[in-house]
């Protein structure tokens, strides 16, 4: 299966984005998301790949694991929290079953920041081989970082309210980032 066939929801991946969702394997090879999507051959990812989950980045169709959380031991029916930022130069990862596990990844050389707004990719949802389920899937840009501040302190299961996540897409209505789907010009 292809990445191109693996995308399942495609959105904008800006700097301070933060992507979360919770993934359940269950008899899949491989799931999780992607993101800084620029074809199908270039892009960055936080996938649970054969019960060991990985930060990868596949540059020219070479995949490079960058880490592995080995610690973390993947049961098939159980479900997992993945969440990614990216901070400039950073990219934060939380993970595990309350997204207990946390690292921040310095990228180390030119080729891993991309600073141009047309390099920095589209973020979206991967499984390959099998059946595995997503829930509480959350894309939120830039632009919402006064909510974020709010959602910061909240209580819930995930790291984040989902009552508070859905008010603020009413926030976002007229907001439409460059090169987005939702922007006249998205193959610019």
């Amino acid at each position: 299966m292809t990445t191109r066939t693996s995308l399942i929801k495609r959105d904008f991946f800006c700097k301070k984005t933060i992507a979360q969702l919770e993934v359940q394997i269950n008899d899949a090879k491989s799931c999780g998301f992607i993101f800084r999507i620029i074809g199908e051959r270039n892009y960055w990812g936080l996938i649970i790949d054969k019960k060991i989950l990985k930060l990868i980045q596949v540059k020219d169709g070479e995949l490079i694991i960058l880490k592995e959380f080995k610690e973390l031991k993947i049961q098939n029916t159980k479900w997992y929290v993945l969440f990614v930022q990216e901070i400039i130069t950073d990219i934060k990862v939380k993970a595990g079953e309350y997204g207990n596990i946390s690292i921040d990844y310095l990228r180390k050389n030119d080729d891993e920041l991309e600073d141009d707004k047309n390099k920095q990719g589209a973020v979206g949802l991967f499984a390959n081989e099998g059946n595995c389920k997503f829930r509480n899937i959350i894309f939120r840009g830039k632009k919402w970082s006064t909510e974020y501040e709010k959602l910061k302190f909240s209580k819930g299961d995930l790291l984040y309210d989902l009552e508070e996540i859905e008010a603020l897409y009413e926030n976002t209505k007229d907001w439409c980032p460059m090169a987005s789907l939702c922007s006249n010009n998205k193959y610019e």
